[in-house]
């Protein structure tokens, strides 16, 4: 897919030699006025092109996980790295999440008066400046999740499996080099659930993401290239392939 030539790389102000896309060190996350630990001296690496699983119980810090690394959220103590630097303002991780980090939420958060086309279309505005690029990338994406017949439906005449692979596309409008996943499967029947996942990790393959998935599903997990498991706002275990 082509994007426009006058786009920077999304990794181009970043150092190349950093293994990792993703860096935590000391991580911690205080809240509201610091009565309350979401996150606990989290050190961990996400490897660049790795699957990555995220368990845990209800209130054991996954969402606050991923809000760090998306810099919707900021640590009250320690570092976040994105490929090798940290982000020095709420500028630069804007910067980031419009190029370079792709995000799904479990609620699809589609714009219910626009099409799966335009919904598609609209992280472009403000990066890809050609309407004619912005609708050739939408038509690929839609083509990629499998949804060329359904482009000009609107979100509330397509099925739940359908909504989360528009929203897919979506996320990947801007090719980003790493791409968050909030219970991406927490809205879907277990066929959808299973569909969504592979087309993840397909996507994932073919576009060597970071791709990095909350998700409550052990057998989602299983196919991950490690598991981190939270429990009370701390890393109880991390495991390689087939950790659960």
């Amino acid at each position: 897919m082509q994007q426009s030539a006058t786009r920077k790389d999304s990794s181009s102000c970043f150092s190349s030699l950093s293994r990792h896309a993703i860096e935590f060190s000391s991580v911690s996350r205080l809240y509201p006025a610091g009565s309350v630990t979401a996150l606990e001296d989290i050190t961990l690496g996400v490897r660049r092109g790795e699957f990555l699983a995220v368990v845990g119980p209800s209130g054991s810090g996954k969402t606050t996980l991923l809000n760090l690394m998306s810099g919707l959220d900021q640590p009250t103590q320690g570092s976040v790295l994105i490929n090798g630097a940290e982000p020095e303002s709420a500028v630069k991780w804007a910067w980031l999440r419009a190029r370079a980090i792709g995000f799904v939420f479990q609620s699809f958060q589609l714009l219910p008066a626009f099409t799966a086309l335009e919904n598609v279309q609209i992280p472009m505005f403000g990066v890809v400046k050609s309407r004619a690029q912005r609708l050739d990338a939408a038509h690929d994406l839609l083509h990629r999740v499998g949804l060329d017949a359904k482009r000009h439906r609107y979100p509330d005449e397509l099925s739940s499996g359908e909504k989360q692979r528009v929203a897919i596309a979506r996320s990947l409008a801007n090719s980003p080099s790493i791409l968050l996943a909030d219970e991406p499967t927490g809205n879907l029947d277990s066929r959808s659930s299973e569909a969504v996942m592979h087309l993840l990790q397909d996507l994932s393959r073919a576009k060597r993401l970071t791709l990095v998935v909350v998700t409550h599903n052990h057998a989602i997990a299983r196919d991950a290239d490690r598991v981190v498991e939270l429990f009370d706002g701390r890393i109880a275990s991390l495991t390689e392939k087939g950790g659960l």
